[in-house]
């Protein structure tokens, strides 16, 4: 049996060119049972505080060709399937084969090569993954302050009435 390459259309034998696109046609490649000891090896990329980000991380690997693997924090899936967000932060895996080659496309597409260059050394990993655990830290600390400065406001609201 033979395919177009283009548009994927399948031909008897006999035929040797498309009827849609002109091209010659290929020999149909028979797909390839997985075999258990074809698995890969998948590594710790970098953690990202909600899906927006992951989502954009995703697209950024997909468009170069790498796939990644999300993974929630804790009950981070069931409030995002539920509530529609989570910010519990969700970490992200890649082959790791293309660990590396991952890493380079992430700096380079957020336009953070500068303050890596100025403060991360990329050789220590731990540096590499800091930056979003930094973020995530600042982020606690602001919710925690503004939501403590409400509760002393309505308690003092309270205690002048």
């Amino acid at each position: 049996m033979k395919i177009c390459p283009k548009c994927k259309s399948e031909y008897r034998k006999g035929f040797e060119y498309c009827s849609d696109c002109n091209l010659k046609l290929e020999d149909k490649k028979d797909i390839s049972v997985i075999k258990k000891s074809d698995k890969v090896e998948i590594e710790y990329l970098m953690s990202v505080s909600n899906e927006i980000e992951a989502k954009q991380i995703e697209d950024i690997l997909k468009y170069n060709g790498i796939n990644i693997l999300k993974k929630h924090r804790g009950a981070g899936e069931y409030l995002q399937l539920y509530l529609g967000m989570s910010n519990l932060g969700i970490d992200i895996y890649v082959s790791s084969d293309l660990k590396e080659v991952a890493e380079n496309i992430i700096i380079e597409n957020l336009n953070m090569q500068k303050y890596y260059e100025e403060n991360i050394d990329p050789k220590n990993k731990e540096d590499f993954n800091q930056v979003g655990d930094n973020y995530n830290r600042e982020r606690k600390i602001w919710i925690f302050l503004i939501v403590f400065s409400i509760l002393t406001i309505i308690g003092l609201l309270i205690y002048l009435l």
